[in-house]
C-alpha cells in the first residue's frame, strides 16, 4: 500500500467547471447573524435526540485492554504510524448500507447523526483532497462514505453532521510544524463544510493546545460564513469547554449534570454523549452494555434539564452494527415512538428541577412528568399557577382526573404503568406557557 501523500490535490478540468458553477447556498444563506443563530437553536432543541457513529480504522483490530477505549488503540498500545496504516486493508465497509443506517437512526427515534469524519487517529471517512489517507483512497473500502450518509440523510429526513478531530496522530506536522498542520487542519474544515450537506461540526481532540493556537475564532467564523445553520460544540481549544462565546452548545461526554447548565445565572443549551459500554468504537472484547430501558432514564434526565442527548454506536469494519446495539436501540425507539412528543422540542421543568413524583419536561401550554412509579396520592402540581385543562396518559390516551388540594392542582395516577422498566408519561395541558411561583 502506498504511502501518504500531503499536499494541494490537482483538479480535472470537469471539476473546476463544477466548481465555477457553484454549489447550491447552504441553508440560512442571506440571514443575518441573530436570525441564523436563532434558526440553528431551533433545529437543534426541536431535534433533542441524535445518533453518534464512531467508525474508523480502529474498527479493525476492535480490542481495547480492560479500562482503555477501542479507538484510542493506537495510542494506547503505541503502534507504529505504518502498521497501523495496514488496518486499512481491512476496512472493508462491504456491508455499508447507508439508508440502513439512516432508517435505524430514525427508527431509534434519533433526528440528527454525527458521524467521526476523522478521529485522532487521523484517518478520513471522506475522499480528503489534501491527503490520500482516507476510506476513499487508501483504504479497501474505496468509497466516501461520509457522502454516502449524507445523501442517506437527505432522503431519509436526517441530520448529518460531522465530528473532527483536531488532534492528529497521523500526520506529521502535528508534532513537527503545528501552525502548517493548522492550516492543513482548516482546509479540511473548509471542504466539509463547502462539499458536504452538513448541519453540525462536533470538535474534539483540542486538549493539546488553547484556542488560538488551533485559531478556533477562525473555524467558527468560517462555519457561520459557509453553513449558517450548522452548529458549531465548545471544543475549539483547550480551555474552551463550557466557556467559549460564540457556539451553539456545551458538552458533556459520559456525565450527566445535577441540573440545568446555567452560565451567568442564565440556562444555556447543552448536549451530553453517552455510551452503551466503554468504548465508542467497536470493541469485540466483552463489555458491559447499558440497557435499552437505561438509555431511556438518561434520555428523560437529561431533557428534564434541558439538554440534547448524542446516543453513540460503533459499527464494525464491514459497516455492519452489532446486534447488542440494534436489540437496545428498538427498545428505544419503541418507547420514543409513543412518548417522543414529551422529548423532542421540549424545554427543562419549569419548577426548577423534578417533582417528587418524577422528572418533568415542558412544551407550549402543556408539561409531562415521567413516572416510573404510581404515586398514590395523585401527582401535585405544587407552586403552578395555571389552570389545569385536561390531563391523559400519553400513550394510551387514559384520562385523568382533577382536583384542588390545598390550593395546588392534583392529577390522579394512572391505573397503572405502561410498562413497569422504563417511564409512563403523564401529559397536562394548561390555560397557557407554564407559570410556577
Amino acid at each position: 500500500m502506498s504511502e501518504p501523500r500531503y499536499g494541494i490535490c490537482c483538479f480535472s478540468a470537469l471539476a473546476l467547471l463544477a466548481a465555477c458553477s457553484g454549489p447550491p447556498p447552504a441553508p440560512g444563506a442571506g440571514l443575518a447573524p441573530e436570525a441564523a443563530a436563532a434558526a440553528r437553536a431551533r433545529w437543534y432543541n426541536d431535534a433533542t435526540f441524535g445518533l453518534f457513529i464512531h467508525w474508523g480504522l480502529y474498527a479493525v483490530p476492535a480490542r481495547a485492554r480492560p479500562g482503555t477505549l477501542a479507538e484510542w488503540v493506537m495510542h494506547n498500545e503505541k503502534i507504529p504510524v505504518r502498521e497501523y496504516e495496514r488496518f486499512a486493508e481491512r476496512f472493508t465497509a462491504a456491508r455499508f448500507d447507508p439508508d440502513a443506517w439512516v432508517t435505524l437512526a430514525k427508527e431509534t427515534g434519533c433526528r440528527y447523526l454525527v458521524l467521526t469524519a476523522k478521529h485522532h487517529d487521523g484517518f478520513c471517512l471522506w475522499d480528503a483532497q489534501g491527503t490520500v489517507y482516507s476510506a476513499a483512497r487508501f483504504a479497501a473500502a474505496r468509497r466516501d462514505l461520509l457522502r454516502e450518509l449524507g445523501d442517506a440523510c437527505e432522503r431519509g429526513g436526517v441530520k448529518l453532521c460531522a465530528y473532527y478531530s483536531m488532534l492528529d496522530w497521523h500526520h506529521p506536522d502535528f508534532a513537527a510544524d503545528f501552525p502548517r498542520y493548522v492550516d492543513w487542519m482548516q482546509g479540511q474544515i473548509r471542504e466539509l463544510l463547502t462539499g458536504y450537506p452538513l448541519w453540525g461540526l462536533w470538535f474534539d481532540g483540542e486538549w493539546d493546545h488553547p484556542k488560538d493556537a488551533w485559531r478556533g475564532d477562525a473555524i467558527l467564523a468560517m462555519a457561520r460564513e459557509l453553513r449558517p445553520l450548522a452548529f458549531v460544540n465548545d471544543r475549539l481549544g483547550r480551555e474552551t469547554r463550557g466557556t467559549i462565546a460564540g457556539v451553539d452548545f456545551y458538552t458533556k461526554e459520559q456525565e450527566i449534570p445535577a441540573e440545568a447548565l446555567r452560565q451567568a445565572g442564565r440556562p444555556v443549551a447543552w448536549e451530553t454523549c453517552q455510551t452503551f459500554g466503554y468504548s465508542w468504537g467497536w470493541n469485540e472484547s466483552p463489555d458491559p452494555l447499558k440497557s435499552g430501558e437505561r438509555i431511556i432514564e438518561q434520555l428523560v434526565d437529561v431533557v428534564s434539564k434541558g439538554g440534547n442527548f448524542l446516543l453513540n454506536i460503533g459499527p464494525r469494519a464491514d459497516g455492519t452494527i452489532p446486534e447488542p446495539f440494534v436489540e437496545r436501540m428498538k427498545v428505544i425507539g419503541a418507547w420514543m415512538r409513543a412518548n417522543g412528543e414529551a422529548i423532542y422540542g421540549t424545554t427543562r421543568s419549569p419548577f426548577g428541577g423534578p417533582l417528587p413524583e418524577g422528572r418533568v419536561t415542558a412544551k407550549g401550554n402543556r408539561i409531562y412528568i415521567f413516572l416510573q412509579t404510581l404515586p398514590a396520592a395523585g401527582i401535585e402540581l405544587k407552586g403552578l399557577a395555571n389552570r389545569v385543562v385536561r390531563a391523559w396518559v400519553l400513550d394510551s390516551g387514559e384520562p385523568l382526573a382533577v382536583a384542588l388540594r390545598d390550593g395546588a392542582s392534583v392529577v390522579a395516577a394512572p391505573k397503572r404503568l405502561t410498562d413497569p422498566s422504563t417511564f409512563t408519561v403523564v401529559a397536562v395541558e394548561l390555560d397557557g406557557a407554564p407559570e410556577v411561583r
